[in-house]
């Protein structure tokens, strides 16, 4: 599509004939602040403290990216798990979700690398239809492959075969291969299934999935596991056990913006979208205010906050699955399952990222340390998420051919066709996510 030729100048026109906005620049700089101080001891409307530092007051960090290659490196492997997940309709009315997880290691591990879980989370509005629920665990020269196939009978919207088939292949897979991470776990995403736990609040026709026995509650299960086993290693060893870290690459977390958007307080406001887009604006500052040029070079620094301890919506609701006796762990109440996270600003790419950690490792400053100096030394060597995560989400990644060869096979083995859609053909894609 070519653009008319008199569009920029009009453009130009229209935004002169607008008022100034360096008004509103400066009250960002003085929301900020007042936002950022008011961390120390964040409290919603009914005073229940939902956001606080750990063990200190609140600061920014920075760590010098040109310097990184010197820093020993804190932990010698690292293990990462993600998965590749793609959504097919039928014209016979059946609905699948294939998700493929997989675990990558750094230095290579080829028998991690070469095992995976599949998971197809399916529906169909037959009530003649066979129930081809299954699990199959093929253990080989490698650390075995297992096949998950489960339904969802009564499916009240398409994102629960998605998001149950994500969770519960990612989940799934993490647990069957725990006991081979020596150093440290990484998540492509949040320690918690957020996606599952939304339904909590927003969706309470999504919510009943997470109540029945069923695909989405063994998701859950799966994510309440996993992080079980890590905290009761770390509570029953002696020595220093493996921590499991959550790497988010596009944090839309909105705590901070709904506590503030209920406050009595008038004179104050939150005028950001989401609480990253407020991580940005305070550490771009931070490293603006300290003299910091070059900003989008090697010579710039990677600006950090301090680890916080989270009781958000999402935290609690996790907790409130922890209560559940066929679902839960021991004492759900212990301070040493709280999400902690801190967040990290690379000016390079202007991009915000957060990492997450229960805090039975974060009570330990060492530890902190140690997590901080592993994410920080990868993000400035590789300008982004450390390579393990890359090397993960390479080994789950898959092309539009091979999304392709799989919904012909899946549609052959049902006896029908892929239902596609108009992206099918614009973007030669099978990729059939839509809005999902």
């Amino acid at each position: 599509m070519t653009l008319p030729a008199n569009l920029p100048s009009r453009l130009t026109h229209f935004l002169n004939s607008l008022p100034t906005m360096e008004h509103y620049s400066d009250r960002g700089n003085h929301s900020a602040t007042f936002v950022w101080n008011n961390l120390n001891h964040l409290e919603d409307h009914n005073k229940q403290v939902i956001l606080e530092p750990i063990a200190s007051d609140l600061y920014i960090n920075t760590f010098p990216i040109r310097s990184a290659s010197s820093f020993s490196s804190s932990f010698p492997t690292q293990n990462a798990v993600d998965s590749g997940t793609l959504y097919l309709p039928f014209t016979n009315g059946m609905s699948l979700a294939y998700s493929r997880a997989v675990m990558a290691t750094e230095p290579s591990d080829r028998n991690l690398h070469s095992s995976d879980t599949i998971t197809m989370c399916y529906h169909s509005p037959d009530p003649l239809a066979p129930d081809l629920s299954r699990d199959q665990s093929d253990v080989g020269e490698s650390l075995g492959n297992s096949i998950i196939m489960a339904t969802i009978p009564d499916l009240p919207e398409e994102e629960a075969l998605y998001e149950t088939a994500l969770y519960l292949s990612e989940g799934n897979h993490a647990l069957k291969l725990a006991n081979h991470v020596k150093d440290i776990l990484v998540l492509d995403g949040p320690i918690f299934p957020v996606g599952l736990l939304a339904w909590y609040q927003g969706k309470p026709n999504l919510k009943n999935l997470l109540s029945m026995d069923g695909p989405s509650r063994r998701a859950l299960k799966a994510y309440i596991d996993l992080i079980d086993f890590f905290v009761n290693s770390a509570i029953n060893t002696e020595s220093e056990s493996p921590p499991l870290i959550g790497f988010v690459k596009n944090p839309r977390g909105t705590t901070i913006k709904s506590t503030f958007d209920h406050s009595s307080n008038q004179t104050e406001s939150f005028i950001w979208p989401h609480d990253s887009s407020f991580f940005k604006y305070i550490l771009r500052s931070h490293l603006l205010s300290t003299g910091s040029e070059n900003l989008t070079t090697n010579d710039a620094n990677l600006a950090y906050t301090n680890w916080f301890i989270s009781k958000s919506r999402i935290a609690l609701q996790f907790e409130d699955f922890l209560t559940d006796m066929d679902l839960g762990i021991t004492n759900p109440k212990n301070p040493l399952y709280d999400l902690t996270f801190f967040m990290i600003y690379d000016p390079r790419s202007d991009l915000i990222y957060r990492v997450e950690s229960p805090y039975v490792f974060t009570q330990s400053p060492n530890m902190r340390k140690k997590i901080e100096n592993y994410v920080l030394k990868e993000m400035a060597i590789y300008n982004g998420p450390p390579r393990v995560i890359n090397k993960a989400d390479h080994l789950a990644h898959m092309s539009n051919s091979e999304k392709e060869n799989i919904g012909n096979l899946l549609a052959s083995s049902f006896h029908t066709r892929i239902d596609i859609n108009y992206n099918s053909l614009r973007w030669h894609s099978m990729d059939q996510l839509r809005n999902l």
